[in-house]
């Protein structure tokens, strides 16, 4: 998070989302819900400035979201 982030290697939401619900957490990888992966990935992208707060991510509308540097 933060002005050097990397979350825009990977392009889309969606992409983030496979990362993240592929390889984490560490010690559990996968071991979450979908819905908790959201909630991971939407902190994420709220800190970032990627998403605005009034506008909940769902597995629909993850490919809408460009993640460029910015």
């Amino acid at each position: 998070m933060g002005q050097d982030n990397v979350l825009a290697v990977y392009q889309t939401g969606q992409m983030l989302y496979d990362y993240i619900s592929k390889n984490m957490p560490d010690d559990n990888p996968g071991g979450l819900s979908p819905t908790q992966y959201l909630a991971v990935e939407n902190y994420l992208l709220l800190q970032d400035g990627y998403v605005k707060p009034d506008i909940p991510l769902s597995q629909n509308n993850l490919d809408q979201i460009l993640l460029e540097k910015h």
